[in-house]
């Protein structure tokens, strides 16, 4: 039975529904960076984001340029948009098709993709990078034996780990709880690695601790030319001058500061900064200074990298890896708001997956099991009359 006629214009007879898509996505390592291809079969390049961006806003269909309607709800296209959120591929690189990672990403980038469960191209070059970057394990350094029988088990594994990340060229943040000795494994990493380290060590301490980092080299690595950056300015001046006659080079938060542009023209092979809570801001003068600095790799000493907010993490990691976790704004978007007032569990995983290659952290309680609890003894003392009136 015949219920209506319908009419519809030529220009309808030309519509296409296109039901699935294919993508195609290549990664490659090109010397210091990462290069990431995206590109559809049968979608222009151009269009790309504003598919993916009907996607995000959870649309049932999009209609291409040429009038073309394409629909949201193959598995593909989500995979790829959780790779693009995951990754933080801006807009313009997808209307290029290509984009570029420093070789910092390498081990989450290749995670991600393996997460997604979609056809990937990988050149070679980025898969043994990769295997390479993994395995801190292999990386081998022979610990001087007078430093070594020293050595309790994990503290090795930290030397082991310092070295691997020097000798590909990444810095990091040394997290392990106060006591653990975490002086120790710097001056160890810094001997076992002396043939393969090009140029002084710079060693940046909050003032009360300056003179302990010379005496633990003293101690420990006497092997080691250090000096102590302090006095009248013009005395810290001829030091520096000399510079390149040590091997460590200590100063204090508080020096760096006044002479930063001194060091301008000064390439250390590695700059250290100890209790680098001092640079949890990433506003003050003590960050800025550090960053100043001109070092082949960057590593931070700290047992509390968080201790009121996540932007502290940022600020440290600004440092030992510029730019990794992007700007500070971006950030914030990105993993702060997230997180802190939205409770957002796959933000912070996505937060821990980034940084966990880069942060060594171990408890007292896990790696000293040999120590006892900490006992606390409360006593009580009466004052003396004296005290009392005052």
């Amino acid at each position: 039975m015949n219920i209506a006629d319908v009419y519809y214009s030529e220009t309808f007879k030309s519509f296409k529904i296109k039901k699935k898509t294919k993508f195609n996505v290549k990664v490659s390592l090109n010397h210091a960076s990462i290069e990431f291809w995206l590109s559809a079969e049968d979608i222009p390049q151009d269009e790309v984001p504003d598919v993916l961006a009907s996607l995000e806003e959870k649309k049932k269909y999009h209609r291409l340029k040429d009038g073309t309607i394409l629909l949201l709800d193959d598995p593909e296209l989500e995979k790829i948009q959780n790779i693009v959120k995951n990754l933080d591929i801006l807009k313009k690189d997808l209307k290029k098709g290509k984009a570029v990672f420093s070789k910092f990403h390498a081990i989450y980038l290749s995670e991600v993709l393996e997460k997604s469960n979609i056809g990937v191209s990988r050149d070679d070059a980025f898969d043994i990078y990769v295997q390479r970057m993994k395995n801190v394990e292999d990386t081998s350094v022979e610990i001087p034996k007078h430093i070594s029988k020293l050595l309790r088990e994990y503290q090795k594994v930290g030397v082991r780990w310092l070295s691997h990340l020097y000798l590909n060229g990444f810095g990091g943040i040394l997290a392990d709880d106060m006591g653990l000795g975490k002086t120790l494994q710097v001056l160890s990493f810094i001997s076992a690695c002396k043939d393969k380290i090009a140029g002084p060590c710079l060693v940046v301490a909050p003032t009360s601790l300056v003179y302990n980092w010379q005496q633990e080299a003293q101690k420990f690595t006497p092997d080691l030319k250090t000096v102590v950056v302090d006095g009248t300015p013009d005395k810290r001046s001829k030091i520096i001058q000399r510079i390149k006659d040590f091997d460590i080079v200590i100063t204090s938060y508080t020096l760096l500061k006044r002479d930063v542009d001194l060091y301008k023209d000064i390439e250390f092979s590695v700059c250290i900064v100890d209790e680098a809570q001092h640079i949890k801001n990433p506003q003050s003068l003590s960050k800025e200074s550090v960053s100043r600095i001109n070092a082949k790799c960057c590593f931070a000493l700290t047992g509390t990298p968080i201790e009121n907010n996540l932007s502290e993490l940022w600020s440290i990691f600004d440092f030992v890896l510029p730019g990794y976790l992007g700007t500070h704004t971006r950030f914030s978007e990105r993993f702060e708001k997230p997180i802190v007032k939205q409770n957002d569990e796959n933000a912070l995983m996505l937060l821990q997956k980034m940084i966990s290659p880069f942060v060594l952290r171990r408890l007292k309680k896990d790696v000293l099991l040999e120590l006892p609890e900490k006992i606390e003894t409360n006593l009580e003392v009466n004052m003396t009359p004296e005290q009392e009136n005052v």
